[in-house]
């Protein structure tokens, strides 16, 4: 059996201590359903949006992770408008930076990171740790109260014709809970801003890949005598971002 990375295991004391606070999760399911309608039919009218491999979510019957490319602030809302409006995988928990993250981004220091966040379903990810256990406290609890999690493994990394580099965070969240992995992969939203969506010169395609399972990221990956630069959870993710950067 795979162990821990860090030398940590999941626990139902854990589980206790860091589940988030409760009273905020009634208010991603408005938000995100609100924002569904607008978002899905603004970009419908103006960017062409397609829909592609939506039947591989008739596979996940239980919650699920969710990974994708990042280029785009829309990103994440753009992903809960393309799941049905009634389905029961909404709403979606995000990974996001800490709320210091955006000090420095002007006007988004205001609302980016915090409260805002919270409402809308994102919890940060702690970097820096060391520690996945600790640094996925947040969504390592949602998990295993049965939603389902999206995170971009890569961040807004992306250098032309090559795969972004991906953080080894989906690869433990994946070993530890165990959940099917669902790649999806965004285009046309780089260069888009919010007065260029009303040009019409954009077209966005949301493709959905086929579900991946533990044990289809973690082939040939040892956990014995691991270096750093051998991290076996950075090579999964590594591998989960190139199942993304296939999807065309």
């Amino acid at each position: 059996m795979l162990q821990s990375y860090y030398g940590t295991h999941f626990s139902p004391l854990y589980l206790y201590t860091y589940h988030p606070m409760r009273r905020y999760r009634i208010m991603p399911i408005i938000f995100q359903r609100l924002a569904w309608g607008p978002v899905r039919l603004t970009l419908w009218l103006f960017s062409n949006l397609e829909i592609r491999g939506l039947e591989h979510l008739k596979r996940i019957r239980g919650n699920m992770i969710i990974a994708s490319n990042h280029s785009n602030q829309l990103d994440p809302i753009l992903i809960v408008a393309c799941f049905p409006f009634f389905s029961r995988h909404l709403p979606l928990v995000f990974g996001s930076r800490e709320k210091d993250f955006y000090a420095k981004s002007g006007w988004q220091r205001l609302i980016y990171g915090g409260l805002f966040f919270r409402l809308m379903g994102a919890y940060p990810m702690y970097s820096g740790l060391n520690n996945y256990e600790t640094a996925l406290r947040h969504h390592l609890a949602f998990a295993h109260k049965g939603e389902s999690i999206c995170i971009f493994p890569a961040g807004k990394q992306k250098v032309d014709h090559e795969i972004p580099k991906a953080r080894g965070g989906i690869g433990y969240l994946a070993h530890t809970t165990n959940l099917p992995i669902l790649p999806v992969r965004i285009q046309g939203l780089e260069d888009m801003t919010f007065l260029s969506v009303w040009t019409g010169k954009h077209k966005v395609i949301v493709t959905f890949g086929e579900p991946l399972e533990t044990k289809d990221i973690f082939i040939n990956t040892s956990f014995i005598k691991l270096t750093q630069e051998e991290n076996p959870y950075a090579h999964a993710a590594a591998v989960i971002m190139e199942k993304v950067e296939q999807l065309t």
